[in-house]
């Protein structure tokens, strides 16, 4: 088996470490606390030093599905199954956290409506689902465009989501705001566009470059936070300007090599972070800590306590997904011997 490169895997544990901390300083505190961005009383210092650290962390869902078009999906039995495997034992597992620790009524139907995981309600993990379902059509579909076709075809595709996904807003074309199945298509063959022509124009970039790039990115979803009054208008998962900013995070850890077990262990059990910060009750802690320490505390304490709750959250995932792995890794080498919807 080839060996993962470890500048992407740590991109992954980085993006996947964002999509915590925007959901900490901005979907906690607004829907748990009631606290928005630019809240009265904070001070302007609070509120732009809370903007920045938003406009830098927004990116995670789209550098989490560059990484699957740069690399491409292929879709096997096996990778299907440990999909599932890690979705149930999350599900139930949290479930029956509920169940014991709060008021929640055990029933057999929700046992089994989480045991049906791929069904259970959450957008990412159905747009990626579908997102693997649709990727032998989107791989064939790049392959077999030339370089400047597909460009052209991804630039439409890119200002129609933008315009019907954000500016008019259409519900036929279903962008909603980012978070849909459209988008992801979208973003995986940006990914893909970049693995087969893109680095040829990144290759001669330098790492300084490309951080300088990246920066002047951020600085532009500063300024549209700043004066925008409908910042998610402009700012959703299918905005040019993330995009963009993804696209260049990306092409910064193209420029670094090396090779780590370790990071590529934790890499490996990211999606399981995602899960476990989004499940009933746990979701509910994390997000009651977080408003917590924002009210109680000064706001620098606040930030390193908030990273503190992020990175606790980050190693139980990963533990409890090895405990996983280990149950589920017999059935899974099986499947593996079979070849079963291998491309191999």
């Amino acid at each position: 088996m080839k060996e993962r490169d470890s500048n992407i895997e740590l991109l992954r544990i980085i993006s996947t470490l964002f999509i915590l901390i925007v959901h900490c300083n901005g979907w906690f505190l607004r829907e748990w606390g009631g606290i928005t961005t630019w809240s009265a009383g904070e001070g302007m210092l609070v509120g732009l030093t809370r903007s920045i650290i938003q406009s830098i962390t927004c990116i995670g869902v789209d550098v989490f599905i560059l990484i699957s078009g740069f690399y491409s999906i292929k879709p096997k039995l096996k990778s299907i199954v440990n999909l599932f495997t890690i979705l149930a034992f999350f599900y139930i597992g949290t479930y029956l956290l509920d169940v014991v620790v709060s008021d929640v009524t055990f029933t057999w139907r929700t046992l089994i409506v989480n045991l049906c995981a791929f069904s259970r309600e959450n957008w990412f993990i159905q747009c990626y689902l579908f997102l693997i379902l649709l990727s032998p059509i989107l791989n064939a579909f790049v392959e077999n465009y030339s370089q400047k076709p597909l460009l052209i075809y991804i630039l439409i595709f890119l200002a129609c989501a933008f315009y019907f996904g954000n500016i008019h807003d259409s519900t036929y074309f279903y962008f909603n705001e980012g978070y849909s199945i459209t988008t992801f298509i979208l973003i995986y063959l940006v990914g893909r566009y970049l693995r087969l022509y893109g680095m040829n124009n990144f290759n001669t970039l330098s790492k300084y470059k490309a951080f300088f790039l990246y920066i002047l990115s951020v600085a532009a979803i500063v300024f549209v936070r700043f004066i925008s009054k409908n910042e998610a208008q402009w700012l959703n998962y299918n905005s040019p300007l993330i995009i963009l900013s993804a696209l260049l995070f990306f092409v910064l850890f193209t420029k670094i090599s090396f090779k780590s077990k370790f990071v590529n262990m934790l890499g490996a059990s990211c999606l399981s972070v995602y899960i476990l910060h989004t499940c009933s009750p746990i979701i509910n802690w994390f997000a009651e800590y977080d408003v917590y320490i924002f009210t109680q505390f000064p706001f620098p304490l606040y930030l390193l306590m908030m990273l503190g709750g992020c990175i606790v959250i980050f190693i139980l995932a990963i533990v409890l997904d090895k405990i996983r792995y280990l149950i589920v890794s017999p059935v899974l080498r099986v499947i593996d011997k079979l070849k079963l919807m291998s491309y191999e």
